[in-house]
């Protein structure tokens, strides 16, 4: 008799172990069929500016500006490969009347600018725009930069490289140049349009900033071999884990350890597609959107697992407790919410680095609360793992 009651309880705490198993962990289930919905439709478009500009009768307005920067290594500095960081530049300039066909007679020829300069000297460029001096910029031999103004020279601004392009109607020029930095740091490339008539200068072509190393900006070379390295951690911890997991299985292993597997399998994931996709970055200049996509939403899933896992572990479940009881729902309900919200948030904020689109479509979720609920996500989070052990 007491044998078969016995046998009944551990049928019964197997079957409720069965239970609470797939019922905890249905919420990250269901996230990551939403999340393969947005990857797939992530997939889609093709891949983003990045360290490749181009430009397609990109509009640069009387009085506007348009500039670009890339953190770049001079020769000495660079932590791979050899040589200096190069700017290239192959692009057509021409202009057109937007109001008219035909050429103003006060107004025969219009000047692009284009600037080239390092970090250093964009306080005096922008206190050249202030005095307006940046657009009678010039060099004169002896002096360096400067602004004749008033009979007098002015010191401006020293660029790498500058050039003036004068553009008649229907006569483009194109621009091909190369030019090597000799200072590490985040370089400008500016394009100015500085009269005041009607005329609108179309650009056409590319621009591309490549390091000794590749196309990545100097802040974020380092990824690679720090992604590179934590994933070969990471494959190294999954196979003793369950390695270790195997071995003990016929002396009782508790569905816990088997969670916490997942979870390490899930951030060896993660940081494989960060490798990849930084590396192709740094081999083509464009950022592969889909994998971009792919990263991010890797990084909120296992994000969204680690954090249930801490929750119910912190309740019980798998150490005192077989089941989570009447809590099972909170949990699926915070963590599908949880999961939802921060990758909303995660790649809309990634997609939108570069694109304007995204970059307005960021307000979306902003309207609906996402970033806050996501901030106070770990707030929450705590508060409601303390109140179960307290």
């Amino acid at each position: 008799m007491l044998r078969s009651l016995v046998g009944s309880e551990m049928c019964i705490r197997d079957r409720y172990q069965r239970r609470v198993r797939g019922t905890t962990f249905s919420g990250m289930a269901t996230c990551s069929a939403l999340a393969l919905v947005v990857l797939t439709l992530a997939l889609i478009p093709g891949p983003a500016s990045a360290a490749k500009f181009f430009f397609e009768d990109k509009a640069l307005r009387p009085l506007t500006q348009i500039a670009r920067r890339h953190a770049m290594y001079a020769a000495g500095d660079v932590p791979s490969g050899s040589g200096a960081g190069e700017l290239s530049i192959d692009l057509t300039f021409s202009t057109k009347d937007h109001e008219s066909t035909t050429a103003h007679e006060d107004h025969a020829s219009t000047t692009a600018h284009v600037i080239f300069f390092h970090h250093d000297e964009l306080e005096n460029v922008l206190k050249a725009e202030t005095d307006q001096t940046f657009c009678c910029t010039v060099k004169v031999e002896g002096k360096g930069y400067g602004c004749a103004k008033d009979g007098e020279f002015l010191p401006t601004y020293t660029p790498l490289y500058k050039t003036e392009l004068d553009l008649f109607q229907d006569h483009p020029r194109r621009l091909n140049k190369t030019v090597s930095v000799n200072k590490t740091g985040m370089h400008y490339l500016m394009f100015s349009h500085c009269e005041s008539g009607i005329d609108v200068i179309f650009i056409n072509g590319e621009n591309g900033w490549r390091n000794a190393y590749g196309y990545l900006p100097g802040e974020l070379y380092y990824n690679i071999p720090f992604f590179l390295a934590m994933s070969v951690l990471y494959a190294v911890v999954v196979l003793v884990w369950w390695g270790l997991v195997l071995y003990f299985r016929s002396d009782g292993v508790l569905s816990v350890h088997d969670h916490i597997g997942l979870v390490a399998l899930l951030a060896l994931c993660e940081v494989v597609l960060w490798f990849l996709y930084y590396q192709a970055y740094n081999n083509t200049g464009l950022r592969d959107t889909g994998l971009l996509t792919t990263a991010v939403i890797s990084s909120c899933i296992k994000r969204t697992s680690t954090r249930i896992l801490i929750l119910v572990v912190c309740m019980g479940y798998g150490v005192v407790r077989p089941t989570l009881g009447d809590s099972t729902m909170k949990v699926m309900v915070f963590g599908g919410l949880y999961c939802v919200f921060t990758t909303v948030l995660d790649v809309v904020k990634a997609l939108s680095h570069e694109d304007d689109i995204s970059r307005q479509c960021h307000f979306i979720p902003v309207s609906f609360g996402f970033p806050r609920q996501t901030r106070s996500g770990d707030g929450e989070r705590c508060g409601y793992v303390y109140s179960f052990l307290a």
